[in-house]
């Protein structure tokens, strides 16, 4: 089943959140980078690496979802 346009609103919402909290978070990783031990920073790193890839497919399947629904637009 096609998803609804406030579905795609939704699912839009929490995307745009997530991402604005990967962005902090990458942030305050990179201040903590003289501050923590390289181990556990580059461990970090890589699980911010990892979450950031899989908002990017999801944001990129959203976006296929949104031109097949014609977008938010009317």
């Amino acid at each position: 089943m096609k998803p609804t346009r406030e579905e795609l609103e939704e699912q839009w919402k929490l995307l745009w959140a997530r991402g604005v909290d990967l962005d902090e978070r990458q942030e305050r990783l990179l201040l903590a980078l003289e501050t923590i031990e390289k181990p556990l920073w580059e461990r970090a790193a890589e699980q911010l690496n990892r979450e950031r890839q899989q908002h990017d497919e999801e944001l990129a399947e959203l976006y296929t979802l949104m031109e097949e629904h014609g977008g938010f637009e009317e």
